[in-house]
């Protein structure tokens, strides 16, 4: 009996560890997000490297910029290459090569970087579009008119 309930514990945290550590952040209304984030960008995917930096492996993702919709470093234009974690538990992004995505993120230590949170996406429910991170081909036509329409 006492090793079943021992068991029944250990077992128990276990399963509790991937939720603790995991990411967790809202999803913000489209213009909240936008206004939050440093850059905005429909881009393609070109390549992606793993960056190894004090134990924990950034991704660096080469990437082409077809529109940007909001650049705050007006002193520096947006990179070709954005930093995310390669981790999904540090809320890092898992991008495919040859795809476009609508990506957002911040510019800090001379990087711009992104993550899962705070990505701009649809809250329109004609959208039928649900998640963190929009892949272009989901981005309507609306949508984009309210992209490019958005003053914080």
């Amino acid at each position: 009996m006492y090793f079943r309930m021992k068991f029944s514990v250990i077992a128990s945290f276990a399963l509790l560890i991937p939720v603790i550590f995991s990411c967790r952040c809202p999803i913000l209304p489209s213009k909240e997000a936008f206004c939050r984030a440093d850059w905005v960008s429909h881009a393609r995917i070109l390549s992606k490297m793993f960056l190894p930096i004090e134990g924990m492996n950034d991704v660096r993702y080469t990437l082409r910029h077809i529109k940007i919709y909001k650049n705050v470093n007006e002193t520096c234009p947006l990179f070709n290459h954005v930093l995310t974690s390669s981790e999904s538990s540090a809320c890092g992004l898992v991008l495919e090569t040859k795809k476009e995505y609508l990506l957002s993120g911040s510019y800090y230590d001379g990087e711009y970087h992104t993550s899962s949170c705070f990505q701009v996406v649809t809250d329109d429910p004609a959208d039928s579009f649900s998640g963190n991170l929009m892949e272009w081909k989901h981005v309507t036509p609306g949508f984009e008119m309210r992209l490019n329409s958005f003053e914080c």
